[in-house]
């Protein structure tokens, strides 16, 4: 298992404060020969399962639901699955879910746009040029603007840039 630790140092009304936080990789595939009741193991089996079920389609609150029978199943987590606690976690857990993937999704929304930009302007350069090329060899706006399903204004407008003096 590996595991990190940083020092972290802060001033709070004239106190100094020093805090230690370890950093802990918790897949669970590195905790899996761990003992059943060890909780860090069972919420790395807990997380595991819900991000498969996720993948497979379900709803966070489905995902959430199989996790907690599969724990339940595999003596995961034993002690505070059924407890008040456990409600509390799930919702906990829910709205970080929720901020990630609305942080995943809008970083995937901004990568789409990005690549549609450059892909349009490449199309948009790639019809150009055909365009220019066809009006070199003498065929008309009209023509061209059916063959590329472009408005005739478009062509005519790349025929004056490209024939101005």
């Amino acid at each position: 298992m590996k595991d990190t630790s940083s020092v972290f140092e802060m001033k709070i009304d004239g106190m100094k404060i020093e805090v230690e936080v370890k950093i802990i990789d918790i897949h669970f595939d590195k905790l899996k020969d761990s003992e059943p009741d060890n909780a860090l193991a069972g919420y790395a089996f807990f997380y595991k399962v819900y991000e498969e079920r996720i993948r497979q389609g379900l709803s966070c609150e489905k995902a959430f639901d199989a996790a907690r029978t599969e724990c339940i199943k595999n003596d995961y987590l034993t002690g505070f699955i059924d407890k008040e606690e456990f409600i509390l976690f799930y919702k906990d857990f829910m709205d970080y879910d929720k901020q990630l993937r609305a942080e995943g999704k809008a970083e995937g929304k901004a990568e789409g746009k990005a690549e549609g930009k450059a892909e349009g302007l490449a199309e948009g350069f790639n019809i150009a040029l055909a365009v220019a090329k066809g009006l070199l060899r003498g065929i008309s706006p009209m023509q061209l603007a059916l063959e590329y399903n472009r408005p005739v204004e478009d062509i005519e407008k790349i025929q004056q840039e490209l024939f101005a003096v």
